[in-house]
């Protein structure tokens, strides 16, 4: 214990003679907590409430549509959305890392590989946050779809 209490008054000591650097330091972990909670809340609202069935979808499906189908035209539809606001991120993100260069070690502020990995994985996170409702909904019975409000 004796050393972590060393060490917590050693980072201290640092943090207070960069004003600067603490404030950056302060805002990014505060932008990446909130970041964390909203991208986790939208997938665990997503993933226990079911994907509300559109007027079109439900009577495709009382007429007869394949639930394949169907499952294709939702996850059309949501992962577009998704994939819009991931290009629109991307582009903020890109422009805005050239500020945090000095904050970066290890890697240049336009690393491709980092990017690309960030946007594949946020691209996989949507495709499974709409897939698993989107095929609950898909099991529901067409004539039970066309009732519910």
């Amino acid at each position: 214990m004796n050393s972590l209490f060393k060490d917590l008054r050693y980072a201290l000591r640092g943090l207070l003679k960069q004003p600067g650097f603490t404030l950056i330091t302060v805002i990014t972990l505060a932008l990446g907590i909130g970041a964390n909670t909203a991208i986790f809340s939208v997938i665990y609202s997503v993933l226990l409430k079911p994907l509300p069935f559109h007027r079109p979808d439900r009577i495709r499906m009382a007429l007869g549509a394949r639930p394949f189908d169907v499952l294709g035209l939702i996850l059309k539809s949501a992962l577009g959305t998704a994939i819009a606001g991931i290009s629109i991120g991307a582009v903020g993100v890109f422009a805005l890392t050239r500020l945090m260069k000095s904050l970066l070690f290890g890697i240049a502020p336009t690393d491709v590989t980092t990017f690309v990995a960030v946007c594949t994985t946020l691209v996989g996170v949507a495709f499974v946050a709409c897939y698993l409702p989107a095929r609950r909904a898909t099991k529901v019975d067409p004539l039970v779809a066309l009732r519910y409000k």
